[in-house]
């Protein structure tokens, strides 16, 4: 089924309903048109109404259009191969005997916007007690800690600014059981720190712990 977004029903009642409603209190209150002489009496409202809208509207959208670009979005895609690296999918791993109960997932993240919002943003999957990973000790984004992955962000980006930008990072992740029961497997999908004017967007993973 087919989900419309909160912010975007909020977008769409202030473009349809509260713009028009201010657009006629406003020209109600002044109607520059009735002291334009050349526009004929009987169309002075029709003409301040079709103007007055499309001021709102161009108002509107420059507004619209500076905070889409104080804005950010961090991207996290998991994937098995480079064929199937799509977000709207769900990658799965087995942790099987035949790997020493060791299964391995890639990673993308890309961050790209208000570089002051994105060093604000970090990342965190919490992994169950049958669960362990690892990280590698020269990785600068990724650390593995108290059984939760970590992806912080201040390493990836410049220390200083406030513009435009992006950022990839791309990594190898291994998950680890603790137990051979083969009936355990869990759907698994990380989470960033509330960050204002930032949006995330993820995939899962499916790890099932295999024989």
């Amino acid at each position: 089924m087919y989900k419309v977004r909160v912010p975007t029903i909020v977008k769409l009642i202030l473009k349809s309903l509260i713009i028009p409603i201010i657009v006629i209190l406003c020209l109600n209150f002044f109607n520059l048109f009735n002291y334009i002489t050349f526009v004929p009496i009987e169309y002075q409202y029709d003409v301040g109404l079709t103007v007055y809208l499309a001021v709102a509207e161009a108002i509107y959208t420059l507004i619209k259009k500076h905070i889409e670009q104080k804005q950010a979005i961090v991207r996290c895609i998991f994937y098995s191969t480079d064929v199937d690296k799509n977000i709207k999918t769900d990658p799965s791993i087995v942790c099987a005997d035949a790997t020493d109960g060791v299964a391995s997932i890639r990673c993308h993240i890309e961050l790209k916007g208000n570089l002051k919002r994105l060093r604000k943003c970090n990342i965190n999957l919490n992994l169950p007690e049958w669960l362990s990973s690892q990280a590698n000790a020269s990785d600068m984004i990724l650390n593995y800690s108290e059984n939760q992955l970590n992806w912080e962000f201040e390493n990836l980006l410049p220390k200083y600014g406030d513009g435009e930008q992006k950022a990839e990072y791309n990594s190898k992740i291994s998950f680890i059981r603790s137990t051979e029961n083969s009936n355990l497997s869990i759907t698994l999908k990380p989470h960033m720190n509330k960050c204002f004017g930032v949006k995330f967007e993820t995939n899962c993973i499916k790890v099932q712990n295999g024989v």
